[in-house]
């Protein structure tokens, strides 16, 4: 068979014609337990910037960075198979939001804004009789975006404090965040980006781990991490942890050189790949190893939970779903913006990983057996028929 056809899959994908593949992979029986309804309950969602899935410690990470998210995961459903739509944050935020691809939401330059008929998660949960409140970090997020649809409150005050590279802010959205959560009347839906494991990384007296980048870095996840533990303490002792679905989830992930850059600029795993939490309220805890799930699955799976009827047409699913299939392929890409002028189209299906980096009229192509090499070591693009199979 012709080598082009992982191209015909990408091409197949970012086309309208988006639902005719994901069809033909919807024959797998592998799923979980359901989760039942939490019709009513408050919704917590937490998205983490810059925190890479290796580096959590319920995730096998060596360094005691994250003691509090442990010990909530200890209780939640654990997906190891997570991914970010778009490995840097407006976009990856964009599709949480809307359970819509990059390239359907077209939130996918720095200047970019949410359409005005978009529905949001927000939107959803505050004509269903939610309070709704946001509390934005990043410089990215400032309701200019309209990701501020269906929020009765977008606080972005936390940018005032300074630069966001150049100030911690854990300790005081935590403290904004207990705050309304414990003086909401009915029902709420809040998010909260906590943002300082973002470069440039600081280090924080009683987080030492050294000097260099990386250990700034677990210095800024250990900080975020202790208070967040204050919002978890919080929840515990006023009851609400008892009527509160939590899910904690990472924009996009960090590079240090793992693939020669820095920051987050490509769709390597160390990038996409991210902790992704899901605590519901007396069920315990379980971890999902062979579900791969992404960032268009949070919108529907909170509904899902809730009994509120989908409106309109999602891309994601309900992660905890009758019936629902573990074998989804996870679509992720990335539009040149100024720090990161290559454009990269990816596709992961069965632990097979297809990557096209994009440069003027010049096209890499990289393949990778996630199961035998989780670090992309070794692109096998053009050996054997490995991208044949990726394309069935």
């Amino acid at each position: 068979m012709d080598n082009k056809l992982p191209l015909l899959v990408l091409f197949v994908f970012f086309s309208a014609s988006l639902a005719v593949i994901l069809t033909a992979f919807n024959d797998s029986n592998d799923t979980f337990e359901a989760a039942g309804s939490y019709a009513g309950a408050n919704v917590l969602l937490i998205t983490l910037e810059s925190v890479r899935q290796d580096h959590v410690g319920f995730y096998g990470y060596g360094r005691n960075t994250t003691p509090n998210i442990d010990r909530i995961a200890m209780d939640s459903f654990v997906f190891t198979k997570a991914y970010s739509q778009a490995g840097w944050t407006l976009p990856s935020i964009t599709s949480i939001f809307t359970s819509l691809y990059p390239n359907q939401h077209n939130v996918v330059f720095f200047n970019s804004s949410l359409p005005k008929d978009a529905e949001t998660i927000a939107s959803v949960l505050n004509r269903n009789g939610y309070s709704t409140k946001a509390y934005a970090t990043h410089v990215l997020l400032k309701n200019s975006r309209r990701l501020d649809k269906g929020f009765d409150d977008y606080d972005e005050s936390i940018l005032g404090i300074g630069h966001p590279r150049e100030i911690h802010s854990s300790r005081e959205l935590s403290d904004k965040l207990i705050s309304a959560v414990e003086g909401s009347g009915k029902p709420f839906f809040v998010w909260a980006h906590y943002f300082d494991p973002h470069y440039w990384y600081l280090n924080h007296d009683g987080f030492y781990y050294g000097k260099t980048p990386l250990d700034r870095y677990d210095s800024e996840i250990a900080y975020m991490d202790y208070h967040l533990g204050r919002v978890f303490d919080f929840l515990e002792e006023s009851g609400l942890m008892d009527d509160t679905i939590i899910i904690l989830v990472a924009d996009h992930g960090e590079e240090f050189q793992d693939h020669g850059s820095a920051h987050h600029r490509t769709l390597y795993e160390e990038i996409v790949k991210v902790p992704f939490i899901i605590y519901l309220p007396a069920r315990g805890g379980n971890v999902i190893d062979d579900c791969a799930v992404q960032h268009i699955d949070v919108m529907p799976t909170i509904l899902g939970l809730l009994q509120i009827d989908l409106e309109s047409e999602y891309s994601g699913r309900n992660i905890f779903s009758d019936g629902m299939n573990c074998a989804t392929p996870v679509f992720m890409e990335r539009e040149s913006v100024p720090d990161s002028p290559q454009k990269m189209k990816g596709i992961i299906y069965d632990d097979k990983k297809l990557i096209f980096t994009y440069s003027g009229e010049q096209i890499r192509k990289e393949f990778y057996d996630l199961s035998s090499d989780p670090s992309e070591l070794e692109s096998i693009y053009g050996v054997g028929s490995a991208e044949i199979e990726l394309a069935e």
